[in-house]
């Protein structure tokens, strides 16, 4: 596909070329980067619905890129793309499949899938860090629910570190009712995922707990993993 009908399709209003641009732009592959263009064609196809811009455009939000940095804007975005299903929807590998996409080289289709990998991997990070905000803000309720809200998305997007903020809000009560079989699952997940720190929580926490719910955690590990399950792209992409 020539830029010129990318383009067209754009202005047209098709948000997966839309989307395309933006990660052209962001990246600087096949266009100068620019921030910028990139926020505004994310921007023009998030307003389609399209939840992977969605969560592009709350990135951008997030570290200022493009846009003034504003972590509630950026928070709004992940929320949005939530609604649209970004986490509960596999990331489309069969893009080649897809129409729109056909006319393109094989070597943009690999472009945009790992920019698709990518994409996720700077959500999680951006997720992560906006709950950490929050939690440092205040101790009331409904930031506690906000933080834990913004950590669970991001722990689906395989962030450790998420994973491992929701193991201490469960140990420690903070915000929800203690749990230690649950606070176990968030440790031996982001364990799993390599964070040391998760390592040296989850063996203080088994010390203390009865093989029951050694084996209940375990159980709702292997839940989590078959809803979300670990993405080896998404941690080589990381």
């Amino acid at each position: 596909m020539q830029s010129q009908e990318l383009f067209s399709l754009a202005e047209a209003g098709d948000t997966n070329a839309q989307f395309h641009l933006g990660a052209m732009f962001y990246e600087g592959r096949g266009a100068a980067q620019d921030y910028a263009k990139a926020a505004d064609w994310f921007g023009r196809s998030a307003g389609g619905g399209y939840h992977e811009a969605l969560n592009m455009l709350g990135v951008m939000h997030y570290h200022g890129q493009g846009v003034r940095q504003d972590f509630t804007r950026a928070a709004d975005c992940f929320r949005l793309a939530e609604r649209y299903s970004f986490n509960d929807e596999p990331l489309y590998d069969d893009i080649a499949a897809d129409w729109r996409d056909r006319l393109l080289s094989p070597e943009a289709v690999d472009n945009k899938r790992q920019f698709l990998h990518r994409a996720r991997v700077l959500g999680g990070e951006a997720r992560y860090g906006i709950g950490s905000g929050l939690c440092g803000t205040a101790a009331e309720t409904a930031v506690s629910h906000a933080a834990r809200g913004l950590f669970g998305s991001a722990a689906a997007l395989g962030n450790c570190r998420a994973m491992y903020s929701l193991g201490v809000m469960c140990r420690d009560g903070q915000g929800v009712r203690a749990s230690k079989t649950r606070a176990l699952m968030w440790f031996m997940l982001a364990d799993r995922a390599g964070l040391a720190k998760a390592r040296e929580a989850r063996a203080a926490l088994e010390a203390g707990m009865q093989q029951a719910e050694l084996e209940r955690a375990e159980k709702l590990m292997r839940r989590w993993l078959r809803v979300y399950p670990a993405d080896t792209e998404l941690a080589a992409a990381a």
